[in-house]
Protein backbone atom coordinates (compact mmCIF):
# COMPACT_ATOMS: atom_id res chain seq x y z
CA UNK A 1 0.00 0.00 0.00
CA UNK A 2 1.78 3.61 -0.99
CA UNK A 3 1.96 5.94 1.81
CA UNK A 4 -0.29 8.99 2.14
CA UNK A 5 0.65 11.77 0.49
CA UNK A 6 1.99 14.51 3.30
CA UNK A 7 1.69 18.34 2.60
CA UNK A 8 4.51 20.21 1.74
CA UNK A 9 6.02 22.52 4.02
CA UNK A 10 5.77 25.89 2.39
CA UNK A 11 8.74 28.07 3.62
CA UNK A 12 7.32 31.75 3.74
CA UNK A 13 10.67 33.41 5.10
CA UNK A 14 12.27 36.58 3.49
CA UNK A 15 15.44 36.62 2.45
CA UNK A 16 18.12 39.36 2.32
CA UNK A 17 21.61 38.51 1.10
CA UNK A 18 23.83 42.32 2.04
CA UNK A 19 27.19 42.45 1.16
CA UNK A 20 30.08 43.67 3.06
CA UNK A 21 33.64 44.33 1.27
CA UNK A 22 37.24 44.94 2.68
CA UNK A 23 40.92 45.20 1.61
CA UNK A 24 41.04 42.46 4.69
CA UNK A 25 38.59 40.05 5.98
CA UNK A 26 38.58 42.13 9.70
CA UNK A 27 37.29 44.98 8.12
CA UNK A 28 34.50 43.45 5.84
CA UNK A 29 33.13 41.79 9.56
CA UNK A 30 33.84 45.32 10.86
CA UNK A 31 31.56 46.69 8.53
CA UNK A 32 28.86 43.68 9.60
CA UNK A 33 28.77 44.18 12.67
CA UNK A 34 28.08 47.92 12.72
CA UNK A 35 25.13 46.77 10.35
CA UNK A 36 23.76 44.50 12.53
CA UNK A 37 24.22 47.28 15.57
CA UNK A 38 22.18 49.72 13.26
CA UNK A 39 19.44 47.30 12.33
CA UNK A 40 19.12 46.55 15.75
CA UNK A 41 18.97 50.02 17.23
CA UNK A 42 16.86 50.86 14.19
CA UNK A 43 13.89 47.95 14.44
CA UNK A 44 14.32 47.68 17.83
CA UNK A 45 15.09 44.13 17.06
CA UNK A 46 17.72 41.66 16.68
CA UNK A 47 18.09 40.38 12.76
CA UNK A 48 18.31 36.89 12.24
CA UNK A 49 21.15 35.87 10.69
CA UNK A 50 20.77 32.69 8.63
CA UNK A 51 24.23 32.33 7.61
CA UNK A 52 27.58 34.05 6.39
CA UNK A 53 29.77 33.69 3.59
CA UNK A 54 33.28 35.08 3.08
CA UNK A 55 34.90 35.10 -0.61
CA UNK A 56 38.52 35.87 -1.26
CA UNK A 57 38.81 37.61 -4.69
CA UNK A 58 43.17 38.01 -5.79
CA UNK A 59 41.76 40.04 -8.70
CA UNK A 60 40.83 43.40 -6.47
CA UNK A 61 43.17 42.75 -3.77
CA UNK A 62 44.56 46.20 -5.30
CA UNK A 63 41.09 47.90 -5.30
CA UNK A 64 39.89 47.22 -1.50
CA UNK A 65 37.44 44.93 -2.33
CA UNK A 66 39.20 41.63 -1.76
CA UNK A 67 37.10 40.48 0.37
CA UNK A 68 33.53 39.88 0.58
CA UNK A 69 31.37 39.09 3.52
CA UNK A 70 27.74 37.99 3.13
CA UNK A 71 25.09 38.46 5.48
CA UNK A 72 22.13 36.09 4.46
CA UNK A 73 18.86 37.65 6.79
CA UNK A 74 15.62 36.14 6.99
CA UNK A 75 12.52 36.72 9.53
CA UNK A 76 11.87 34.82 12.38
CA UNK A 77 8.16 32.93 12.17
CA UNK A 78 6.00 34.76 14.90
CA UNK A 79 6.25 31.62 16.98
CA UNK A 80 9.27 30.21 18.75
CA UNK A 81 8.21 26.83 18.61
CA UNK A 82 8.31 27.38 14.62
CA UNK A 83 11.81 28.31 14.40
CA UNK A 84 13.32 24.67 13.78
Amino acid sequence: MPEPIRPAHLDRTLYRSVHFFGRTLDVALQSAAEYIQHVSKSTGQHPHVLCMHEEFSIEDEDNGLAWRLTLVLGDLPDEPDDWY
